[in-house]
């Protein structure tokens, strides 16, 4: 547990929720839905025990599945698309790049983190872009098939500050 409670001028984060249902994807890693519920129950656990305020933004496709799951350990639940409702958080988490959510975030003007546990198959130029634009945390894989990260990685990437400046990420 870490000591300290977390210090910033960020006052909510937005986690952005997977869809969660039964399909095992195959164009990320990890993507199987007990994977990425407990890599979330453990972002939202780090934020909490820091006294950050979490905003859980439900996938769109899985309210029903989803709802109730987080509700005890979030502040808030948003069910509304991603488009109305992502100016509410001061920053934006994401655990994986598939989404259409992910772009649409790279083009606002909030702060990104990306928890990535994606290594197979990576694209370097890619990779490099989105460093300029997104804090990166490292995820990886234990004995288990769980997902792993440092709490104070995540607590060090809510501190950093990335460039917007779009001409400078071509």
């Amino acid at each position: 547990k870490i000591k300290s409670k977390f210090q910033s001028s960020i006052k909510s984060i937005m986690l952005i929720g997977s869809p969660a249902n039964i399909n095992r994807y195959v164009h990320e890693y990890g993507q199987f839905f007990y994977f990425k519920i407990m890599l979330e129950y453990n972002i939202i656990k780090t934020l909490k025990d820091n006294n950050l305020r979490v905003l859980y933004k439900v996938h769109p496709d899985r309210k029903k599945e989803i709802d109730g799951l987080f509700n005890e350990f979030v502040d808030e639940y948003l069910i509304e698309p991603f488009e109305k409702c992502w100016n509410k958080a001061d920053r934006l988490i994401f655990t994986d790049t598939a989404s259409t959510t992910f772009g649409f975030s790279l083009a606002t003007n909030k702060q990104i983190t990306l928890l990535d546990h994606n290594k197979d198959n990576e694209n370097k130029r890619v990779k490099d872009l989105i460093k300029k634009r997104v804090s990166i945390v490292d995820v990886h894989v234990n004995q288990d098939q769980k997902f792993t990260f440092s709490d104070q990685d995540l607590l060090n990437s809510l501190k950093e500050v990335k460039d917007i400046d779009f001409k400078s990420l071509l």
